[in-house]
């Protein structure tokens, strides 16, 4: 019987920002075949222009790219205005300068991802979390604790385990953007990370507006391009 070599394969949940870019080319590199996942929600097409970004990113790097669109999750959360389904990377669910993210956004982003994964027979499911997103070690191990229960829930409905990863999580704010999207070749004006856009421009308030700029323009008080 022939030896076959298994090929690697992730599952990355892909945003249209910075850091699920570069966590892209940094799977690719390690030899892993990637599905990006995203999500949408036709209700509220502020979320387009990172949808679009992310379409972009798997088409120019070839990976095969599922879309599930949210529109009826909304309906769960309709009768709070200030509240909105957010699956960016950050589990605080990206404040927005006038909006919170949704208790359980993340839980469905994970538990979609882990679905998909069990049943394609991907060992992986990568998360752009990076070093920022987990200021203190209570948080750290409350993220933890909800990527183990998640693989445990698959694990029990599905008799699969596929492993959840954070490539990024070594990595600050700062040196994804001035050291890795270099590297990987990532053109930050090619991304988008805002959680409150207006036509389809970024609101520069935003939790996710301040830490791009800040990472950018360390020194300089004014908005990215």
């Amino acid at each position: 019987m022939k030896n076959v070599t298994r090929l690697k394969k992730a599952l990355l949940m892909l945003s249209g920002g910075i850091d699920s870019a570069v966590c892209l080319l940094m799977l690719q590199r390690q030899g892993f075949e990637v599905t990006t996942l995203s999500f949408r929600q036709e209700s509220r097409l502020n979320n387009m222009p990172e949808v679009l970004c992310a379409r972009a990113f798997a088409k120019r790097f070839a990976t095969r790219h599922i879309e599930v669109d949210l529109t009826s999750a909304d309906e769960l959360i309709r009768h709070m205005p200030d509240l909105r389904l957010s699956f960016g990377g950050s589990i605080n669910n990206c404040p927005g300068s006038k909006t919170q993210g949704a208790p359980m956004s993340v839980s469905i982003m994970l538990s979609m991802a882990l679905m998909h994964a069990c049943t394609a027979d991907i060992g992986k499911v990568a998360w752009a979390l990076h070093a920022d997103d987990l200021p203190s070690e209570p948080h750290r191990r409350k993220v933890f604790r909800l990527i183990t229960l998640h693989q445990d829930l698959a694990e029990l409905q599905a008799q699969v385990r596929p492993q959840i990863i954070l490539p990024l999580i070594r990595y600050t704010k700062p040196q994804i953007v001035r050291i890795l999207a270099p590297e990987y070749g990532i053109n930050v004006a090619e991304t988008f990370s805002c959680s409150d856009p207006k036509g389809g421009q970024a609101c520069g308030k935003c939790g996710q507006c301040l830490a791009r700029d800040a990472a950018l323009f360390p020194l300089e008080n004014r908005r990215s391009a």
